[in-house]
């Protein structure tokens, strides 16, 4: 009896790891990707000119030996990139690989969490996890 529950367990352990698995893997591919479309190009819109402002305040500078532009350009960048972090944290949510709970992480943590373009290395408020969170959508 022993032996045939611990093959029962084992079996259906194994079934949900395994369902868990596609599960998460379907919802990394469709979720994350579509729903955020929009997200990121608001924020390659806020970058963009950022970019050329700074890069023409630096041809400036050179040309014509008038760098005041320059610090001023970076500035207003600094303060464009400080905006787009909070819109992008106010769009996602993380998702716990322990619990299965969602939650949105401090600023700091966001900011400075180890990730990749699908996860980050978060600590769940609900379970205490510390692990790759899967990255989804509000």
């Amino acid at each position: 009896d022993c032996l045939q529950l611990r093959k029962a367990l084992t079996v259906s352990a194994s079934d949900f790891v395994s369902s868990t698995l596609t599960d998460m893997a379907t919802v990394m591919n469709t979720t994350t990707t579509h729903s955020l479309r929009t997200t990121y190009l608001v924020m390659l819109a806020i970058a963009l000119p950022a970019t050329l402002l700074q890069i023409a305040c630096l041809v400036i500078g050179v040309m014509t030996d008038v760098w005041w532009p320059l610090p001023v350009a970076v500035l207003l960048a600094i303060a464009l990139a400080v905006a787009a972090t909070k819109y992008y944290r106010s769009r996602v949510q993380y998702l716990c690989p322990a619990c299965h709970e969602t939650f949105q992480p401090g600023m700091r943590e966001f900011v400075f969490a180890a990730h990749t373009p699908k996860t980050r290395k978060l600590t769940c408020p609900h379970c205490g996890h510390r692990g790759h969170c899967m990255e989804l959508s509000i």
